[in-house]
């Protein structure tokens, strides 16, 4: 059974997928040092980012009864800001060149915060009803 909390991260667990994949795309469809391989790797991640706050606020609303607390608005935040950096980081390491594998632990650590930072802010109120 899929709560509820699981559903938002299993679809917010596509956008990340997604903006990975960009600047794989671009690098394979474009020439070495085009513009808009910056643009992927840098704008890319802000508009998900951009699109996580919007979609975030329905998510607390939902998890809290349209009454988020303080604290929940701040690890949401903390989250998007964890994600937005695994993925500026992620977009970087993929136009790099000859990067060690090292180089992976940095994103890698600050997805595992982000799973932990989402889990709490997304966390249902014991008084929250779900059809």
């Amino acid at each position: 059974m899929i709560t509820h909390n699981m559903r938002h991260m299993t679809l917010d667990g596509v956008l990340p997928v997604a903006i990975a994949a960009s600047p794989f795309l671009v690098r394979y469809t474009v020439r070495d040092g085009h513009v808009l391989e910056v643009a992927v790797a840098i704008l890319a991640p802000v508009l998900a980012a951009i699109l996580r706050a919007a979609i975030g606020v329905h998510q607390l609303d939902a998890v809290t009864n349209g009454k988020p607390n303080i604290t929940r608005q701040i690890l949401f935040s903390m989250a998007i800001v964890m994600l937005l950096l695994v993925e500026i980081f992620v977009s970087t390491l993929q136009f790099a060149q000859n990067e060690p594998l090292s180089s992976w632990f940095l994103p890698a650590g600050l997805f595992f915060f982000y799973l932990i930072l989402i889990q709490n802010a997304l966390r249902p109120d014991e008084t929250t009803q779900y059809v």
